[in-house]
């Protein structure tokens, strides 16, 4: 945040900014050496804004806590949800207790008309027991690729 904060207030103090990145002045010593320091200036700029904007995105929760807050609650309790929220799941831990496995026909049919496309791969964690969990898959063209946000 504070990195922002300097590049903004930089760039507003500095108002000819723009004007000494086009101006060069060759032979002229002391000159010539402070404009090309300028011109290198003003060129990286764009990338160090997309550093600092890429920082508090990643620090967003810590910046901006009231989202986590306002859905979660606030302390650690609050802080422990999200995190269980957003970490990936993994595979279920078995639970020891037998169940019969549906039939998978009628998913991958249900399965077919939410994806739009054909089934590629049914995997299932856990069969036969009670924590078990089925993941239908489709095939992802190059074409689907580039219009679906998620790949499965």
């Amino acid at each position: 945040m504070a990195m922002l904060v300097a590049l903004m207030s930089g760039i507003i103090i500095h108002k000819r900014i723009f004007k000494d990145f086009f101006t060069f002045r060759p032979g002229k010593g002391q000159r010539s050496w402070l404009d090309g320091h300028n011109a290198v200036a003003v060129l990286t700029l764009p990338f160090q804004f997309m550093i600092a904007i890429t920082g508090i995105a990643f620090y967003a929760t810590s910046y901006l806590p009231a989202a986590v807050v306002a859905n979660f609650g606030a302390g650690s309790e609050g802080q422990n949800r999200y995190a269980a929220a957003i970490s990936d799941p993994g595979k279920p831990v078995s639970s020891g207790v037998r169940h019969a496995l549906p039939a998978l026909e009628p998913l991958a049919r249900r399965a077919e008309t939410l994806m739009a496309q054909e089934v590629r791969a049914v995997v299932i964690d856990n069969p036969g027991d009670a924590a078990m969990r089925i993941g239908i898959y489709g095939w992802n063209e190059d074409a689907e690729q580039q219009r679906r946000i998620s790949q499965t």
